[in-house]
């Protein structure tokens, strides 16, 4: 229930006020982190359980996983995340996609998760007007010539990052509390 509370409050916060992005101060990348504790579970167990999340919440678990150790409890996956359709008063498009790199670190008790190197792509069926923006980082989207998505809509595309972003640590965390043995 806590944990709940947290996140609903952390989604608001982000609709509410529109705050920046996450920076990481080494790398000054976007960067979304997660910390949970799992009290009572083994590495092995944790380590268990990533699997059978990253098979469920992505399309093709082989094709995303880059990096899988086990023993070292680090498991490293590049995917991508739709952005879905970007709406404002004249105009809707779709949004496209954002590649990423995720790592999740495990150890008895406790996971930590980071996603980084954020990735702007145009979905491949959209219109010549619509283009990818690159990094997530860049202030804005377009060369002058591209109508979308504008200075407004990419930073709404941004914001909704953190949205999707909170939603899937959250649903890494609701994974940890599955029992396989309850079915």
């Amino acid at each position: 229930m806590k944990k709940t509370i947290i996140l609903f409050f952390y989604l608001v916060s982000f609709a509410v006020f529109g705050q920046k992005l996450p920076l990481d101060e080494e790398t000054q990348k976007v960067t979304f982190t997660d910390v949970s504790e799992v009290p009572g579970l083994k590495q092995d167990e944790i380590y268990s359980k990533v699997k059978t999340w990253i098979s469920s919440n992505f399309r093709s678990s082989k094709s995303v996983i880059d990096l899988d150790d086990k023993e070292g409890g680090k498991i490293i996956i590049k995917g991508n995340i739709d952005v879905g359709v970007v709406k404002d008063v004249m105009t809707s498009f779709d949004g496209g996609y954002y590649n990423f790199v995720m790592t999740i670190l495990m150890k008895d008790g406790k996971y930590k998760v980071s996603a980084t190197n954020f990735f702007h792509n145009r979905a491949i069926d959209s219109k010549p007007t619509v283009i990818g923006c690159g990094e997530i980082e860049n202030e804005k989207c377009g060369n002058g010539v591209t109508t979308a998505p504008n200075k407004k809509q990419w930073t709404k595309m941004k914001e909704d990052l953190q949205v999707m972003m909170a939603e899937t640590f959250a649903s890494l965390r609701k994974g940890m509390l599955k029992n396989e043995k309850d079915f």
